[in-house]
């Protein structure tokens, strides 16, 4: 059997003269908890609305279980999505809105409230099923939504930023239900985000997205200590970026000063390179070390347990370090140095 439960080949769409999609291939394993995560504008949602039918592609083709369905209506793909409003019924109470897609089935009365009473033991809402939308709190409609799309076995319930109306404290706690009910059911979910602490908290996988296309598929550890380009390194985390020649082997000449770095890459002497070094990683020393290099401290500030410290280079780059033990003042000279394995070489603009 194919590990893949969806398989997205060379799908393509354009809005006038908008190229938003542009030749996408994606593949989805079975019971995968996958984020597209990306800025506002490159394409998330429309790449769901293609996965779940409602949005045609102008070219390339979508398999569920191996079988085309490019071009089936949203009511023959086992797919159901969640939207940001939850769009639930306001005249129906809770167990009429989660039973609602049974009805539409035909489902017997009888195994519409036995699979209604386990959605809502599932969800945590027992007891609420006769409650009527305007009587629910913000994270219980929610919860509803999620039942109500479930009720019918979906293959693959997609959701487009669920969460992204409610508060920061609710929504951490709901991004461990969701996690939760995904891993009890099995089910495959492919989640839209912007937001890189959710796509890295839920993820088994993650694509981030820009308007560019796909710029890096992996697992959230992958992408945030190994990005493969300067957006990944920029869009997950707080990152430096810095510029590099290659010297011989794998070190790198950095503002004068050699330093030693780790990569798969065969360097060439003399190619120039962008370095993404995790503000956590950066080193700050107050006597030169061998594989450091100069720096100017700017400022130094201390919050929620954090000691940011940005120091400016010989050549004009501002730096950021994070968890410093020792603060550093203002105007003093200090040595700037990174593990070899932590600095990663990535694809940027080098102009």
């Amino acid at each position: 059997m194919n590990e893949n439960i969806l398989e997205l080949k060379q799908i393509r769409k354009q809005f006038g003269e908008l190229s938003v999609l542009n030749g996408i291939d994606l593949g989805v394993k079975r019971g995968e908890f996958l984020s597209i995560l990306g800025p506002s504008g490159c394409g998330k949602t429309t790449l769901l609305r293609v996965i779940s039918g409602l949005c045609t592609p102008d070219g390339g083709a979508v398999y569920l279980n191996g079988e085309e369905v490019t071009k089936l209506p949203p009511n023959r793909r086992n797919v159901n999505t969640i939207f940001q409003n939850y769009a639930l019924f306001p005249h129906m109470n809770v167990e009429a809105n989660i039973a609602y897609g049974l009805k539409i089935k035909g489902v017997k009365k009888q195994l519409q409230k036995e699979k209604v009473a386990e959605m809502l033991r599932l969800v945590q809402l027992e007891g609420c099923e006769k409650k009527m939308p305007s009587e629910l709190s913000g994270g219980q409609k929610q919860r509803v939504a999620i039942a109500r799309a479930l009720v019918n076995d979906p293959q693959i319930l997609l959701l487009d930023e669920p969460l992204g109306a409610l508060d920061l404290q609710l929504r951490r706690y709901l991004q461990t239900e969701l996690k939760r009910i995904q891993k009890a059911l099995g089910i495959t979910f492919i989640y839209i985000t912007h937001d890189q602490e959710e796509a890295m908290n839920l993820s088994d996988r993650i694509v981030v997205m820009s308007e560019r296309g796909f710029e890096q598929t992996g697992t959230p550890q992958e992408v945030y200590d190994r990005p493969e380009t300067a957006f990944v390194a920029q869009f997950i985390g707080t990152t430096n970026l810095i510029y590099a020649e290659a010297v011989s082997g794998n070190q790198v000449q950095i503002e004068g000063c050699v330093c030693p770095i780790e990569t798969d890459k065969v360097l060439q002497s003399g190619e120039r390179l962008m370095l993404s070094v995790r503000s956590e990683r950066l080193r700050l020393d107050k006597e030169q070390k061998e594989g450091t290099f100069p720096a100017t401290v700017l400022d130094s500030t201390y919050a929620n347990g954090i000691l940011k410290t940005r120091v400016e280079t010989r050549e004009g780059k501002i730096l950021i370090s994070i968890q410093q033990e020792a603060r550093c003042t203002a105007g003093e000279t200090v040595y700037v140095g990174f593990s070899p394995q932590y600095a990663v070489v990535v694809e940027g603009d080098l102009s």
